[in-house]
């Protein structure tokens, strides 16, 4: 298990950040650092949770507390001038691969541990720096929305000064600031927020697709390594049958059927050596691909799958989906969201203030004798606006209900989607469960039985020889088959933790014990 108990982790870990300080949720007037913040999956519930036997772990543990506070950049960043509108040209990628191959080759190279390709993907990934981007970018949107506008400075000049009775006032210095209504600056601040939560739970869901599909081509990895290995002893054995088959021919002792059945099976697995060599090096690029390596870059061979024998329940899954998945918490920030908005959307129909004070430069007076002749003048302005336009209002609250409805209605779209993806995800692990214990149990025992029981008659009669090549042909395909039900079954339960948004760890163990 230890190899596989590490998507959760990896949310944590792809949270970091610049450490400076930000507003806190809503209402709350706090400030905090968004390194430090828990992440939107993990403040619903940080301890793990038993549901019927099942023990879940927290999907967004913080890892990042280890490894300090920001996550380092990705070494491409550093060498992003090729990335500009313009610059990406064929010529510009082979060069970027090739200085990234050449900081790869200085560095110790990747295990064949999935924990150790989940350090990689969360540091190096562009899709997971992308998000993470605009995580910070919402963040930062928030201290923005509670803002005052800028107050403004005026200056007017009189070429033809305006006579007042202490002399012409021939300049004017105004200052003055617009305060929306309070309950609008209380409005935008809970929309900003929650949409930061929600970016916060978008990158939750793009690290954790990320770490499902590295996971998914890890085990598709693992599979065309253990069947070349698996063609590769087939293929030597194919071959000492071939010669045999012709020698016994040659001594009459055979048939011609059995030298054509025997280079026909050893054809095959020629056939299959390139069809998997190729295929594992798809999955090899795919991979790099993923970490944000050269697609040609060094991969150690997994050395094996993790036993993912856990006692699964579809209602104690959906419990668990309802309180973690990344999706739902999303969504849930979008209906805060979209509450706020009709909130603004009523502000509408509310004026707003001003506040201002002038300064009057006034010239002495051009009669005699006038008392404080020359003496400025100081005025203090109050404004509020009319919201007089009522079809323009009724538009906005009309538009922030319907984007209310929206939100609510996208929400139960994905409910109705969560329960039969669910369900589909939950028969699909059945199956590939029932599968591998079907060739672990009882296809390749008795294939195994056969080919030693032809093997046995071939020695005692040369006639059984084509019953020898049968049997090695379905241990072989069996064989096959049996790292393949291996891969897709652990991926079965791959996909289940996607939709549930937490790990699994069997036997009622937590994440943490598995780990």
């Amino acid at each position: 298990m230890e190899n596989s108990r590490h998507s959760g982790r990896a949310v944590g870990a792809a949270r970091g950040g610049s450490c400076r300080w930000k507003r806190g949720g809503r209402g709350s007037g706090a400030w905090h650092a968004p390194c430090s913040v828990r992440p939107a999956t993990a403040t619903r519930g940080a301890d793990d949770v038993a549901i019927k036997g099942i023990r879940v772990g927290p999907l967004a543990l913080t890892i990042w507390l280890g490894a300090g506070c920001g996550a380092s950049a990705p070494t491409w960043v550093d060498d992003a001038a090729w990335l500009e509108p313009g610059a990406t040209t064929v010529e510009a990628l082979r060069a970027a691969d090739a200085r990234a191959e050449a900081a790869i080759s200085a560095e110790t190279p990747l295990s064949g541990e999935l924990k150790d390709l989940v350090a990689a993907l969360v540091e190096r990934s562009p899709a997971i720096a992308a998000s993470r981007a605009r995580y910070r970018a919402a963040i930062e949107r928030v201290p923005q929305a509670s803002t005052l506008p800028n107050p403004q400075l005026t200056y007017t000049y009189l070429p033809e000064p305006v006579e007042t009775r202490v002399g012409p006032n021939a300049h004017r210095i105004q200052l003055t600031q617009a305060i929306p209504f309070p309950t609008k600056l209380i409005a935008k601040d809970d929309a900003a927020t929650a949409l930061a939560r929600a970016a916060g739970a978008v990158h939750d869901r793009v690290v954790r697709d990320e770490v499902t599909r590295l996971e998914g081509q890890w085990a598709d990895f693992y599979y065309a390594t253990r069947a070349l290995l698996i063609v590769d002893q087939h293929i030597a054995l194919a071959k000492a049958l071939s010669q045999v088959a012709g020698t016994r021919y040659s001594a009459s002792r055979g048939t011609l059927f059995d030298v054509s059945k025997a280079q026909s099976q050893l054809a095959q697995l020629g056939y299959d050596k390139i069809r998997l060599t190729e295929q594992r090096d798809a999955i090899a690029a795919a991979l790099n691909a993923t970490l944000g390596r050269p697609r040609h870059a060094a991969l150690t061979a997994p050395g094996g799958l993790p036993d993912l024998a856990v006692a699964l329940d579809e209602d104690a899954l959906l419990a668990v989906a309802l309180q973690r998945q990344q999706e739902l918490h999303e969504l849930d920030e979008r209906i805060h969201a979209a509450d706020a908005k009709v909130l603004l959307a009523q502000s509408s129909w509310l004026p707003d203030l001003g506040i201002g004070v002038q300064y009057l430069v006034n010239d002495p007076a051009r009669m005699p004798g006038v008392a404080d002749s020359g003496q400025d003048a100081i005025g203090v302005m109050f404004t509020l606006s009319l919201p007089i336009w009522f079809g323009d209002n009724a538009a906005k609250v009309a538009e922030a209900h319907a984007e209310r409805e929206a939100a609510l209605a996208g929400k139960k779209a994905h409910l109705d989607r969560l329960r039969a993806d669910l369900a589909e995800a939950v028969f699909t692990e059945r199956d590939a469960r029932r599968l591998r214990t079907l060739y672990d149990e009882e296809l390749l025992p008795q294939a195994t039985r056969a080919m030693e029981t032809a093997e046995q008659w071939n020695r005692a009669d040369a006639a059984h020889f084509t019953d020898f090549l049968e049997a090695r042909g379905v241990y072989y395909s069996f064989a096959l088959a049996r790292e393949r039900a291996v891969a897709d079954h652990f991926k079965a339960v791959v996909r289940i933790e996607q939709l549930i948004g937490a790990t699994l760890a069997p036997n009622g163990a937590t994440s943490a014990e598995a780990q």
